[in-house]
């Protein structure tokens, strides 16, 4: 990805092996490919791939850290927070109005 600082980054994993990320309201059409025997996931994103082992699965949360590296992505299951969003974005829609 582009070294840019992301405020809003959404990442859709589609079960087509298509991988949406979503930044600042730019999307850009990726891949992904899960690897069940190694409990791993591939993903790839302007022509290159990167290797994550799935470090844990918890709750609404995926935790995945990068082959040789210290990064560890973070993914929250977004269709779980959606209703607090939209109560955030309906809170300060009444406050503008005010």
């Amino acid at each position: 990805m582009a070294s840019e600082q992301f405020s809003n980054v959404l990442f859709t994993f589609r079960n087509n092996g298509e991988l949406l990320v979503t930044t600042n309201g730019r999307m850009q059409r990726c891949t992904y490919e899960l690897i069940v025997d190694n409990n791993s996931l591939l993903i790839t994103m302007d022509g290159d791939t990167e290797h994550y082992m799935i470090s844990q699965v918890y709750n609404d949360y995926l935790f995945l850290n990068k082959l040789s590296s210290d990064t560890i992505m973070v993914f929250a299951n977004h269709t779980k927070f959606k209703d607090e969003l939209k109560s955030t974005i309906y809170s300060r829609a009444k406050e503008l109005r005010s």
